[in-house]
């Protein structure tokens, strides 16, 4: 590189007169700005003056670079190449996939854990293959619990991945583990192997080295206090004594049970009184009015018709009552008066306030006729029972079928079926 004179060119103005280029060989490197009017030229003659007096002028119409200038570019060429080199693109740009493996501690005693991680660094396209380790394999006869894996945070736009595995060594001295093998599949198609280093780890004993003599064995210690022996003696009585009183009390024939009083007959119809006077219809309580009264009733049918009303519908315990040949009109009734306090109960609705309070005389009324009911149809059954009771006793039908029957006299032939002739 040389340093050349600019030449001024007619009818371009320039800053100062003059405008400075640095050439290599016939390139040239313009440095400088456009200037018009006239102080083109006094610029120009001034500079010129001064370069004479400095001895770099050279031909007419050219100004020469001195050396200074010349330094200073090659200087801030170098400060751009380093810059560029050491700039963090350039630094992480063909970064290799990398294998390490980093130990907590390489001195531990017999049976403690030693905690391996293994990290790999790689490329955001790549792929480390990790699931082809073999904890067996790498770390052999050594009891190895490995762990998930993890990811770490990026390195240097690089993925790092991490996975620790837990040692354990059941043998003395030096325990040497060899490296392993990762293999990384490129996003070209390749496959890559890293080797990670080998490391050792020096195990020691429990107990120190004057520890390891056998030593003589010690005589029983005597602990004072104590039971005296006649304390013993004296709880093993009483613990005898309580066996055999729980023994003969065991033998002893139970008394018998007390027979519970027989519950006397619910009076249903006096329910249905005591019903209408809590005064349920004042309070506007009718749900709960219509409730009571309709549990009576199915309570009065279950015990003494034996028809199941309680848990049934009001269409099943019609059902039943038709089944244990209630009269037809009698049910119609029984239905109704379960439907209204349905509808009260389950729909909400709102009766009207007398018949609300005629409702426990419908209920009386309904009782009355079903215990009429129940009684004649129970004296039905008394009277078929005596029925069956004064009937002659049949006779035995396996002596009739035994004995043998007498055998009918049959008529004698007539003379044409005989074939004689008179």
């Amino acid at each position: 590189m040389r340093p050349d004179a600019v030449r001024r060119r007619a009818g371009q103005p320039w800053l100062g007169g003059t405008r400075w280029r640095l050439t290599l060989g016939r390139s040239a490197l313009p440095l400088g700005a456009p200037l018009a009017g006239q102080r083109r030229l006094a610029a120009c003659g001034g500079v010129r003056r001064r370069q004479a007096r400095r001895g770099l002028a050279g031909p007419r119409g050219y100004q020469s670079v001195g050396r200074p200038a010349l330094g200073l570019a090659a200087l801030l060429a170098g400060l751009v190449w380093l810059a560029a080199l050491h700039s963090p693109a350039a630094a992480d740009a063909g970064l290799p996939a990398e294998a390490l493996v980093q130990v907590d501690s390489t001195r531990v005693t017999l049976g403690d854990p030693v905690h391996v991680r293994l990290e790999v660094r790689f490329d955001p396209a790549d792929r480390p293959l990790l699931a082809e380790i073999d904890p067996a394999a790498w770390f052999g006869a050594v009891s190895c619990r490995p762990g998930p894996v993890q990811r770490a945070p990026a390195l240097q736009g690089r993925q790092v991945l991490a996975q620790t595995f837990e040692l354990r060594f059941y043998e003395l001295g030096a325990q040497r583990v060899p490296g392993t093998r990762v293999r990384f599949a490129l996003a070209s198609g390749d496959t890559l192997t890293r080797q990670t280093e080998p490391f050792q780890v020096q195990v020691l004993p429990v107990r120190d080295t004057a520890d390891r003599e056998l030593r003589q064995v010690k005589p029983p210690v005597i602990i004072a206090g104590g039971w005296p022996v006649w304390w013993v003696l004296v709880l093993l009585a009483v613990v005898v004594a309580a066996v055999a009183v729980w023994w003969f009390r065991r033998r002893r024939p139970a008394a018998p049970a007390p027979v519970a009083a027989p519950r006397p007959p619910t009076d249903y119809a006096a329910e249905f009184v005591r019903i209408a006077g809590l005064g349920l219809v004042e309070k506007g309580e009718f749900k709960e009015y219509y409730s009571l009264l309709a549990d009576n009733l199915r309570r009065f049918i279950e015990e003494r018709l034996s028809v199941p009303a309680m848990e049934s519908t009001t269409g099943e315990a019609c059902q039943g009552l038709r089944a244990a040949q209630v009269e037809s009109t009698l049910v119609d009734q029984v239905n109704e008066f379960l439907a209204s306090a349905d509808l009260v109960k389950f729909a909400r609705g709102l009766p009207a306030v007398e018949r609300a309070r005629r409702a426990p005389e419908a209920g009386i009324a309904l009782v009355l006729a079903l215990e009429r009911h129940r009684a004649a149809m129970a004296a039905a059954a008394a009277q078929r029972a005596a029925a069956v009771a004064a009937m002659p006793e049949a006779p035995d039908v396996a002596t009739a079928t035994s004995a043998p029957a007498p055998a009918a006299a049959l008529p004698s032939p007539s003379p044409e079926e005989s074939g004689s002739t008179p």
